[in-house]
């Protein structure tokens, strides 16, 4: 028996031919998918003639195209007559479902040229606590008005963590810390240089002064920076106390700046910090400058990327780079 017109429009509505339809496609994709685009050209304009003038080809291949696509769904989809073609039940049921495959190619098409622009995509960032007082918000504020349709991936990490997954292509950027401590084949920019000031509990004799020297410092316990995660912290500290004449008392260790600030409102020591929180106004603890030898004591931030791997949106970001000055304001 066969099937009359209306169970031929339900099957090629149904989910088995659907599932059909994209198996052909993937297996011929440029041949089915010119095939669909004539077809609903030809729809479209109700005309073999209008639509080869369209598609800019003759219409002797177009219709030789279009009867290919008859043979292979093994339905006939137009009814030719003089005045034109019009579209039979099953060629209505499958303008619906060719209209939707040639706009998700069409999406396909752009989505993949944005990607290779760098126009979308994915951009993991990892950064250092004290990046997100200072380069952070400024960084990821400009890249989102550049680039909105890429997904920021943003992650807290330490410096030395963050080369390592560059390094392993688990990262694209990294705000770090300098100096780095270990040979790494990252490349990395300096952007900006700050000095580090001194954190003292709010009921700290030097509560409510401007400046301290580090040599007055000696009797004071020190919370340190953890030399197992962040060594390049530690060893700024462990010079600044060299240069003043003599070696911290280390009371604590932690390698996050807001856990050293934590411990130092809790009155348990003093610590020295990159001067960037002071954009957070904590009211935890007495921020003051600090010298040591005379001199400020100084850090900088640096953005680290691969030398190996390549991508648009990496490079988007990197761009942004130029002007260290601006990104500090």
């Amino acid at each position: 028996m066969n099937p009359n017109s209306a169970q031929i429009a339900a099957y090629m509505d149904s989910t088995a031919y659907r599932c059909a339809l994209y198996d052909r496609t993937e297996s011929r994709t440029g041949m089915e998918l010119r095939q669909l685009r004539q077809f609903v050209t030809i729809a479209r304009t109700g005309s073999f003639v209008a639509a080869a003038r369209e598609l800019g080809i003759a219409q002797p291949p177009l219709t030789v195209s279009v009867r290919k696509l008859e043979d292979q769904l093994g339905v006939r989809l137009f009814e030719r007559h003089a005045r034109g073609a019009t579209l039979t039940a099953a060629g209505q049921a499958l303008l619906k479902l060719a209209s939707e495959l040639l706009a998700r190619a069409d999406d396909l098409e752009r989505m993949a040229q944005e990607i290779g622009s760098g126009q979308r995509g994915r951009l993991r960032i990892g950064f250092v606590g004290s990046a997100s007082y200072l380069l952070l918000p400024q960084l990821l504020r400009r890249f989102r008005a550049l680039h909105p349709d890429v997904e920021l991936v943003v992650t807290e990490t330490t410096s030395r963590h963050a080369l390592r997954q560059l390094e392993e292509d688990q990262l694209d950027v990294g705000l770090v810390r300098l100096p780095v401590m270990h040979q790494t084949d990252v490349r990395i920019v300096r952007t900006i240089t700050e000095p580090m000031i001194l954190m003292v509990p709010l009921d700290h004799p030097l509560a409510g002064q401007r400046e301290a020297a580090l040599e007055t410092l000696g009797a004071e316990g020190v919370i340190q920076y953890d030399l197992e995660a962040v060594p390049n912290m530690r060893a700024i500290v462990s010079q600044a106390f060299a240069r003043a004449g003599y070696v911290p008392r280390i009371v604590h260790e932690a390698s996050q700046i807001h856990a050293l600030m934590a411990l130092v409102e809790s009155g348990l020591g003093i610590a020295l910090l990159p001067a960037c929180v002071r954009r957070a106004n904590p009211e935890r603890g007495w921020l003051l400058d600090l010298t040591a030898g005379g001199n400020p004591i100084e850090t900088t931030l640096g953005i680290a990327v691969s030398r190996h791997v390549s991508r648009p949106v990496v490079g988007h970001f990197c761009e942004m780079l130029s002007d260290p000055k601006e990104l500090a304001s």
